[in-house]
């Protein structure tokens, strides 16, 4: 399920990439680019071979370099949230409980190992993991396709200043168009990833109440008398 979300990242990173590649020669240099396309036919076995292998080289980076990932804790924090909120919902148990510990919230070397301990309840054929994986695919795809639209927009605002009727260009237009489209799409896809998280811990808290509370000390640090009753 994982390589077929890094595949998907992939494929939409590189198509994306190939379409900026060509917004941009015609923006820069739209009578060589006519003179390409007139001479076409000629270069289509060589296009054939050479340009998927170009893209997918560069998206593949892409993806074995986490960019995605990078981009979204650098500056979207989405998965940030949702762990957050995965955390608070597996401590309620402790919170209702008269430790004074509990009032301090998750310390940090705490994090990771609540995560972890959220996994333990998580079958792998249960159906919001999957569209778990559905939907961080799709919000990692818009990372990559907004990160780039973004960069796109900029290289085309510099090329503005040596020749400004660029300005009016259609590709400078269809460019901000991308700029606007993969940004919205970004904020509306963002919006499902915490759908799954919600329903999850809320089963685990009502079906799976008990297992927590025994499981959760364990998890914690420096849970060594913990009220839970255990």
């Amino acid at each position: 399920m994982f390589e077929k979300m890094k595949r998907k990242i992939s494929g939409a990173t590189a198509f994306t990439i190939g379409v900026y590649i060509v917004l941009f020669l015609w923006l820069v240099y739209p009578i060589w680019w006519m003179e390409f396309l007139g001479k076409l036919p000629t270069w289509v076995e060589m296009i054939k071979w050479a340009f998927p292998l170009v893209l997918g080289s560069i998206a593949y980076f892409f993806v074995i370099l986490d960019i995605h990932n990078w981009i979204d804790n650098k500056f979207y924090k989405e998965r940030k949230k949702v762990n957050d909120y995965i955390r608070s919902q597996l401590i309620i148990p402790c919170t209702e409980t008269p430790c004074a510990k509990a009032k301090e919230g998750v310390l940090g070397e705490e994090k990771q190992k609540l995560i972890g301990l959220f996994y333990t309840f998580i079958p792998k054929d249960d159906t919001w993991r999957e569209l778990a994986f559905s939907y961080w695919g799709e919000y990692f795809i818009m990372v990559n396709l907004s990160f780039i639209s973004i960069l796109g927009f900029v290289g085309a605002l510099i090329s503005l200043p040596f020749d400004l009727s660029r300005g009016a260009h259609p590709a400078f237009l269809i460019i901000l168009a991308f700029l606007l489209l993969f940004n919205f799409a970004r904020i509306r896809t963002r919006k499902k990833l915490l759908y799954p998280a919600q329903a999850q811990t809320t089963r685990i808290l009502s079906a799976s109440l008990d297992q927590l509370k025994k499981m959760l000390p364990k998890y914690r640090s420096q849970c060594r008398e913990c009220p839970l009753g255990i």
